[in-house]
């Protein structure tokens, strides 16, 4: 994948971001929990419910395109429906804000920076940046929650970190002669 530079640089920058945004999710989840008793399949829920309406509008603003497929409305629905009793979404609005807070910073933001920047970068080096969610929450987790981060984990950051910068700074190889 031929690229310019400031292609490269806006779509490692993207990628960054939806990393950031997925490791936050961690964070979130915590908080909710200790918000109130909630359990996984719940939040799960809500945050989709959440996201649906962003990812709604991105996918009729898609479909607007030329040769694309219309998204039926039952499609948003489904899973919804078939997985909870609406009553399991009956929470306290603290957690209806944190799930709120996962459905945009956590589920929409990181899969549109991560879709967005797979058109300016290759599969590779997002996936590479991608390689950065767990040191962003190691950072995060304690950052916000005060957990402790050990010596092992700091090294095993380190490296990662060393590692996506090696790879993202990398200068192209120069094209074989022939």
């Amino acid at each position: 994948m031929e690229l310019t530079g400031r292609a490269s640089r806006s779509g490692v920058l993207l990628a960054v971001v939806g990393v950031l945004g997925f490791s936050f999710k961690a964070v979130l989840v915590k908080l909710a929990y200790a918000a109130h008793p909630v359990d996984p399949v719940t939040l799960l829920a809500l945050r989709m419910l959440y996201s649906a309406p962003m990812f709604a509008v991105l996918a009729w603003h898609a479909e607007r395109a030329p040769g694309r497929t219309p998204l039926a409305r039952r499609d948003v629905l489904v899973q919804l429906a078939l997985l909870r009793p609406l009553a399991a979404l009956d929470v306290p609005p603290t957690v209806h804000g944190l799930v709120l807070a996962m459905a945009v910073v956590s589920t929409f933001v990181p899969v549109w920076c991560v879709a967005e920047a797979l058109k300016r970068v290759d599969a590779n080096t997002v996936a590479l940046v991608g390689c950065l969610g767990p040191v962003f929450t190691i950072a995060f987790g304690q950052a916000l929650l005060g957990e402790r981060i050990h010596a092992l984990q700091l090294a095993g950051a380190a490296a990662v970190l060393s590692g996506v910068l090696l790879v993202i700074w990398r200068k192209p190889a120069a094209a074989p002669e022939g």
